[in-house]
């Protein structure tokens, strides 16, 4: 009877995890739990309620990747860099991962400064949903690979409607966010407002200011989350799998992830 009350606890936390971000779970039809520290035997699979979908090809694919660690009860956490790094190296269940965070800049340059939506996005984020560019492009892989080096923005349909009057000359322009100045690279289609349903502007996550060195190396410093889409013929149960046997090896060659940094 505990354990049931326990299952469906964290079942009813990962609904109101789900409902905090409406455009995600409009997309992802799962989410794969992923144990760390000394709880990798801790994991489960939530469905989401398949509601609008988001436009992006093939999304009964996507899956929504969450690191889990036991304490009280089961806690859904968000990801550290370097587990996302070596996820996307070893995993082979999935045809590519992603790594996002929520996040908003203040826009000046106009009468007023501006409060906008974004998120901070690796360069693989576009291609793993089959999102183009109705304008432009999305980002280049170098463009996330070296901290604060490619100052480039990839910005929202309704942004471009509402910021530059729907013109061309968008692309090539420049945004301050943060005070900080981003050259607009690109235009996405009408619809697509990003995993959190109201991203304005996108930025390679490496050009976050928060990204310092303890953010990309700290297992401990969970601050993104990751998504993924399943390989052809790869079953759900195939990747957890495959995860399972993933976590339990990093867990054993870093037996402190659990530590919190900064």
């Amino acid at each position: 009877m505990e354990m049931m009350e326990r299952l469906l606890d964290d079942l009813r936390y990962a609904a109101r995890t789900l409902r905090k971000s409406p455009g995600f779970t409009a997309v992802a039809v799962l989410t794969l739990a992923l144990g760390i520290g000394a709880n990798t035997a801790i994991w489960s699979l939530v469905h989401a309620v398949l509601l609008t979908p988001l436009p992006i090809a093939g999304p009964d694919q996507v899956v929504k990747l969450a690191a889990t660690v036991r304490r009280d009860g089961l806690e859904l956490r968000s990801v550290s860099y370097p587990d996302f790094a070596d996820w996307r190296q070893a995993a082979r269940s999935f045809s590519d991962m992603a790594a996002w965070s929520n996040t908003s800049f203040t826009l000046t340059g106009g009468a007023e400064p501006e409060r906008v939506e974004g998120e901070l996005v690796s360069a693989s984020y576009f291609p793993l949903l089959r999102t183009r560019a109705a304008l432009g492009r999305t980002f280049r892989p170098e463009e996330d690979a070296t901290p604060g080096t490619h100052p480039v923005a990839v910005i929202g349909h309704d942004f471009w409607q509402r910021r530059f009057a729907g013109s061309p000359a968008a692309v090539g322009s420049h945004l301050t966010l943060n005070g900080h100045d981003f050259t607009v690279v690109g235009v996405l289609h009408a619809g697509f407002r990003g995993l959190d349903d109201d991203t304005d502007v996108f930025i390679p996550m490496m050009m976050s200011a928060t990204v310092q060195t303890a953010y990309l190396e700290g297992r401990g410093s969970r601050w993104h989350d990751v998504i993924a889409r399943l390989a052809p013929g790869v079953t759900p149960a195939r990747a957890q799998a495959e995860m399972d046997a993933l976590t339990a090896r990093l867990a054993r060659q870093y037996p402190d992830s659990d530590r919190d940094y900064g």
